[in-house]
């Protein structure tokens, strides 16, 4: 029996140092930005397009991030 596979895009940031330090001034912003991503359904976890307009990339707590496939076997 085969199994189909999903695949989807997973985003992955490297942050900085003191990112917990300094993500409080943005943290709203970026979940107001996330919630409008998904309810737009462009969104599922995160993705490129969230990234570059994302408070945490723009305000230098992200130093970089890429998004690479994420094979789904089992699961939604």
């Amino acid at each position: 029996m085969s199994v189909p596979v999903t695949t989807l895009f997973a985003l992955e940031y490297h942050v900085v140092d003191d990112y917990v330090a300094r993500r409080a001034p943005f943290r709203d912003a970026h979940l107001r930005l996330a919630g409008a991503a998904y309810a737009r359904g462009e969104l599922r976890l995160g993705g490129e397009a969230f990234a570059s307009q994302d408070p945490y990339v723009v305000n230098g707590l992200v130093s970089r991030w890429h998004v690479h496939p994420w094979a789904v076997a089992v699961g939604g």
